[in-house]
């Protein structure tokens, strides 16, 4: 059964009451322009799954909501502002069942106010007067472009093999996971181990998150996902069951051609995007992903069990259950 958040405990669910709040404050102290169309992307019904992550990371030390929230709010800034980004990037008209910032304002308009809140990120994170915190996040942001790059440079390519599908979504989605998780550990003073264990959580997670991700594409639909079937395939994006299932056809050429001829084209129709689909759904390759995204969470589940606080082990292990479950 799907599940919308993860079942949290009553003091982090408390917890994120309070930095829905600080957010929408920071949100109505918006510069008029670009913050009206800040407000729409924060608004547009994101999980808070990075803020929620900050939170219960910080359960490893001192835990307080309200030194908490500006980092948990900076994680959340941040994120959208990748997504803006890559919305340029994609030139993708949809997210989260909606027009984005480029297919309604513009290229200019989405770098700028993709550029206004990474910037409101950092004004937030250096209020904390913590080089680690700053440094942490800074990393992350070339993690990022390092992963936009690979994708990049790598469009169109069915013949990519699985490291390099990890390394990128490692650098692309996992890296803020695990920053998030290190962050709020940190600003509450937890253990250099226990910040250390909970940014390999937030890896595990991270990856796994995406591969659930790329299985949505080909199998999920519009209405839950937010935006249309097969949007990966349309972009040249090469996921994880299309490079399983281009491997798996390797005694079986025509099918492999097939898919290099669409691919080569730069610009599949409907019909084709469709083949696709149908061709990687006659392998195994989604119950494959599928197996290595229930093993990566498997092992950050393995993570969890080093923590003897129980209010963070139920927390860490529900955000878990609902990485999974975002799927079935």
């Amino acid at each position: 059964m799907r599940e919308d958040i993860p079942r949290l405990t009553p003091l982090v669910v408390r917890a994120m009451a309070i930095v829905e709040g600080f957010i929408q404050e920071q949100i109505d102290g918006f510069d008029r322009e670009l913050g009206k169309v800040a407000r729409e992307v924060l608004s547009s019904g994101g999980k808070r799954l990075r803020p929620m992550l900050v939170l219960v990371s910080g359960l490893a030390g001192d835990f307080e909501p309200h030194r908490l929230k500006k980092a948990a709010a900076a994680l959340e800034f941040f994120h959208n502002a990748t997504l803006v980004h890559d919305d340029v990037i994609d030139e993708a008209k949809f997210r989260r069942g909606r027009s984005t910032v480029f297919s309604q304002f513009g290229e200019k308009l989405a770098a700028l106010v993709g550029d206004f809140l990474f910037s409101q990120t950092f004004i937030l994170l250096s209020s904390y007067q913590d080089v680690e915190v700053l440094h942490i996040m800074s990393e992350t942001g070339v993690s990022l472009a390092v992963g936009e790059l690979a994708q990049l440079r790598n469009l169109y390519q069915p013949n990519l093999d699985e490291q390099f599908y990890l390394k990128r979504a490692r650098d692309k989605t996992a890296s803020l996971f695990s920053s998030a998780c290190k962050i709020g550990a940190t600003i509450c003073g937890a253990s250099s181990s226990a910040i250390q264990l909970l940014g390999r959580y937030g890896e595990s997670l991270g990856i796994a998150f995406q591969i659930f991700d790329d299985i949505l594409d080909i199998e999920g639909k519009t209405e839950i996902t937010g935006k249309p079937v097969g949007s990966d395939i349309r972009d040249g994006i090469v996921t994880l069951p299309l490079i399983y299932a281009f491997k798996e056809l390797e005694g079986k050429l025509e099918a492999r051609d097939r898919i290099m001829e669409i691919f080569g084209q730069r610009d599949p129709s409907e019909s084709e995007v469709r083949e696709v689909i149908g061709i990687i759904r006659q392998t195994r390759a989604l119950s494959r992903a599928k197996e290595k995204a229930l093993g990566l969470v498997q092992a950050s589940s393995e993570i969890v069990r080093n923590f003897q606080n129980q209010e963070l082990r139920s927390n860490l292990e529900s955000i878990g259950k609902f990485v999974v479950n975002r799927y079935n």
